[in-house]
């Protein structure tokens, strides 16, 4: 039996997102494998952004760095399947952001989160310089598409770069209120998890950006600008969750009526969640998910609250598996007495 957290009544796979175990058969779109699946919202329509993806078994074929897809119907008993993916005129998945594909140049773009604010998508892409033997990353930019993620620009501003902030490597966007706050982890899956926000209506706006550099009293202390990105970096009180931290992903549980931070996040690794009141903490202790004995490879753990049943009670998520090298979704229902 798989090991998970006494919070939770069970976790199950619910049915495969990609690759030909799908419904419908991915490969039809040039996807036979992929990882991430990470999903946002724009209004009633769900999407999911992928990572590498192969238009053959195990890496093999056309190679994409990234594409889009939109869910067609969820339903927490089967799951969903998706309505199609954004293409090209081949009518094959279309990259979204083309990387160099050079080992220790440009190896990949992989998109780390995505909002939609008034109907422009808003989609963070870190750039991989190369896998071996840990994987490193040159910046994580903004993106943005205002024709339903059919083409993208890159930001002229936001840029969070290794050598300027090295916490952000990786930036996970929530929208809560007025505000996107976004959580940054830095390159690989080993470092700790930051905070920023920035008001929701000016995200294209680097000097908007505020950072979280600790609390004074019970309030958080956010810094605007270059200033405040500075101080986040220098400071060990603006760590909000502890290392180890790979592919972050929050949302807001009405169930639970807490933040749920899901990750992959132990030395075995498994995947892991926390909880908190707000998006600056105090976190709660890691709780497992998932370990990797029970399934090899497993990476990822993205979260919606679009993707939940009975109130939030269940959670459903999307997990990679490194073989055979594509997304599933599963559920993780809590405990009746777990609030």
């Amino acid at each position: 039996m798989a090991e998970h957290s006494e919070k939770l009544e069970y976790v199950r796979r619910i049915c495969a997102v990609t690759g030909k175990n799908a419904r419908p058969d991915t490969e039809n779109s040039g996807v036979a494998g992929t990882d991430l699946g990470i999903p946002f919202a724009d209004g009633d329509d769900l999407y999911l952004l992928f990572g590498d993806t192969f238009s053959e078994f195990w890496q093999k074929g056309r190679w994409i760095n990234n594409c889009l897809a939109k869910v067609g119907r969820f339903s927490p008993g089967e799951g969903f399947s998706l309505s199609g993916f954004v293409c090209g005129g081949d009518g094959l998945a279309k990259e979204l952001v083309t990387a160099k594909k050079e080992d220790k140049v440009q190896m990949t773009c992989i998109p780390t989160g995505a909002v939609s604010v008034g109907g422009v998508f808003y989609m963070f892409v870190m750039s991989i310089v190369t896998w071996k033997p840990r994987w490193t990353i040159e910046d994580c930019a903004l993106y943005i598409s205002r024709d339903k993620g059919i083409s993208w620009e890159k930001s002229p501003e936001v840029h969070f770069s290794k050598e300027e902030a090295p916490s952000f490597g990786q930036v996970f966007p929530l929208e809560v209120g007025e505000y996107v706050y976004l959580f940054g982890i830095p390159e690989a899956r080993d470092g700790a998890c930051k905070l920023a926000r920035v008001p929701k209506e000016k995200l294209d706006n680097f000097e908007k950006y505020e950072y979280y550099i600790g609390n004074k009293g019970d309030a958080p202390v956010f810094v605007a600008g270059r200033e405040g990105l500075r101080r986040m970096e220098k400071s060990a009180e603006s760590v909000v969750i502890d290392a180890p931290c790979g592919e972050m992903s929050v949302m807001y549980n009405e169930y639970l009526k807490k933040y749920l931070a899901v990750y992959l996040g132990t030395s075995s690794p498994g995947m892991v969640f926390r909880t908190a009141d707000r998006p600056w903490g105090p976190w709660s202790g890691r709780e497992t998910v998932a370990l990797q004995k029970d399934y090899p490879g497993l990476y990822g753990g993205f979260v919606h609250e679009k993707l939940i049943a009975d109130g939030g009670k269940s959670v459903f998520f999307m997990m990679s598996e490194w073989q055979p090298y594509n997304v599933s979704l599963f559920e993780m229902r809590f405990k009746s007495d777990v609030r």
